[in-house]
């Protein structure tokens, strides 16, 4: 009994150790805000673009494809898509660097991440991708937030925070007071909110001084 106690201290040290965020390297930049626009409401020209697909249509990720092969400038301006499956899996397969997720590549990230994330293995569908992270279930992600945030940077994925999640689709934001605090204090992934002219400044205030 006392060598099975010893062996289980030793292994949760080590588990400790793998994860904790004390021990990894703070996270360079401040939040970048992904904010909804209306079709009627006015983009900045030096900005970055996700895509929503709206449909299950296979030819819409085509189409879109096809677009940004034709217009390079589009190309740089469109960083992730996400949305119906079959055309953000089209995208991503013939768009050479393009990110994205849909519902099932979602799901699949995060739940192998808590399955044997603690490892500090991370796994295949977590790779080159867009991470999403609802801010209620960010306490279950093995070394969140700093040692999470720096092995999906080794991964060559982004994360997305989101708000609280409730069951649907991915789409609630961070949008109130009390879910900025949802917000680490020292984060450099992206937060996606419907209310950005409010939570945009609550969320820097935050941030730790430079």
């Amino acid at each position: 009994m006392k060598r099975f106690v010893i062996v289980a201290v030793l292994v949760a040290a080590v588990v400790w150790l793998l994860n904790t965020s004390l021990l990894a390297t703070p996270p360079e930049g401040a939040p970048k805000i992904l904010a909804h626009r209306g079709i009627h409401q006015t983009y900045p020209k030096d900005r970055q673009f996700l895509v929503n697909f709206k449909s299950r249509r296979t030819e819409e990720g085509s189409a879109l494809a096809a677009l940004l092969d034709t217009h390079s400038a589009w190309r740089q301006a469109v960083f992730g898509v996400y949305g119906g499956g079959e055309p953000t899996q089209e995208t991503l397969k013939l768009v050479d660097g393009m990110r994205g997720y849909d519902r099932n590549s979602a799901v699949g990230c995060l739940a192998r991440y808590i399955a044997y994330g603690w490892t500090g293995v991370v796994p295949a569908a977590c790779q080159n991708t867009l991470v999403i992270v609802p801010g209620n279930y960010a306490p279950w992600l093995w070394g969140w937030p700093d040692r999470f945030a720096q092995r999906m940077k080794s991964a060559g994925s982004e994360i997305i925070l989101f708000g609280p999640y409730a069951g649907g689709d991915f789409t609630t934001g961070i949008d109130s007071a009390e879910d900025v605090e949802l917000v680490p204090e020292r984060f450099s992934g992206y937060v996606w909110t419907n209310r950005a002219e409010t939570i945009g400044p609550m969320i820097a205030k935050k941030q730790p001084a430079s």
